[in-house]
């Protein structure tokens, strides 16, 4: 905790701190992080007035009809999950219920808090703190909460390359047994089905992971509703293939061998390279668009499968 504490401060301690504090993270990151007095003070900006920073952010880079977009897609994608649940040939009805229920109730939370785009609600904030969100509106990330059955989706992510509505549709992107559809901490699956559950993640841990078939699922069904498909010009290349390649291209990234270390033994999540081959080798439709011959690594002979 004291390092943590140290770490976090040194860049408002004496020179000589910084100095050292540069060292470390040479070492640790493979590269010095040398900012600009300009874009520490955003930072700090950030850290200490996020939302009305996040204000500004918004009205320049995420108009409401942005948001009006992506909730449009979410919900395609929710309905999905829902087929994909109803479908299923192995959960007992009453967790079956629970599960569609809990998926109607959850959640989405895009862009930002509406609070933010009147100033005198945003003083009122600052005047009587309280947590609204977990994440900024600027902010590259996301995440869920099972507290309460939400997921938060900040208009920072919601940037090219990660989305952008202008471009054609094909381009877009175990706690949860313990948390019911209003976010109380509950065991609401029945024996039977937990326990057919663990055995389908142990294929997909000892597998890596994969799972993310529903994207594209939800992706056609949007299709069924506006039938008439944007090309994308100079590509030799199917708009289905296109949509794999968007998915990895989120994840094109270079790292030194320090933050690769760092990053296998820290993050929570896989290498970028293996979040990619990981997840599109367990998704029979990215073998057929790409035509991967049948025992490869991108098509093997068996895959994991969580709900069907």
């Amino acid at each position: 905790m004291m390092w943590r504490l140290v770490d976090d401060f040194a860049p408002n301690l004496p020179t000589p701190f910084r100095k050292t504090h540069q060292k470390f993270i040479k070492a640790y990151h493979g590269k010095p992080r040398r900012q600009t007095r300009q874009s520490y003070c955003i930072d700090m900006m950030g850290k200490m007035f996020g939302f009305e920073l996040g204000s500004s952010f918004v009205q320049k880079y995420f108009p409401p009809s942005e948001k009006y977009a992506v909730q449009d897609m979410i919900g395609h994608i929710r309905d999905t999950l829902h087929e994909t649940l109803e479908a299923s040939s192995w959960l007992v009805n009453i967790t079956k219920t629970e599960a569609m229920k809990k998926v109607k109730a959850m959640d989405f939370q895009v862009g930002y808090p509406d609070f933010i785009k009147e100033q005198d609600k945003i003083d009122d904030y600052y005047k009587n703190v309280s947590i609204l969100w977990l994440m900024h509106p600027y902010e590259v990330n996301a995440y869920t909460n099972p507290f309460d059955n939400s997921i938060l989706i900040p208009a920072g992510i919601l940037q090219r390359p990660h989305y952008d509505n202008s471009l054609p549709n094909l381009v877009f992107r175990a706690l949860g047994a313990m948390f019911d559809s209003e976010g109380a901490m509950r065991l609401w699956w029945d024996m039977e089905s937990q326990a057919e559950f663990d055995q389908r993640l142990k294929c997909v841990a000892d597998y890596y992971s994969g799972f993310t078939y529903r994207g594209k699922q939800a992706y056609h069904m949007k299709m069924e509703n506006n039938p008439e498909e944007v090309y994308m010009p100079g590509l030799q290349m199917t708009n289905d293939q296109i949509f794999f390649l968007s998915f990895a291209q989120n994840y094109c990234k270079v790292r030194r061998p320090e933050t690769v270390d760092r990053y296998l033994t820290d993050s929570e999540h896989m290498i970028e390279e293996l979040r990619v081959k990981g997840t599109l080798s367990q998704v029979p439709a990215f073998a057929k668009v790409f035509k991967c011959k049948s025992k490869t690594t991108m098509n093997p002979q068996s895959r994991c499968s969580l709900w069907l």
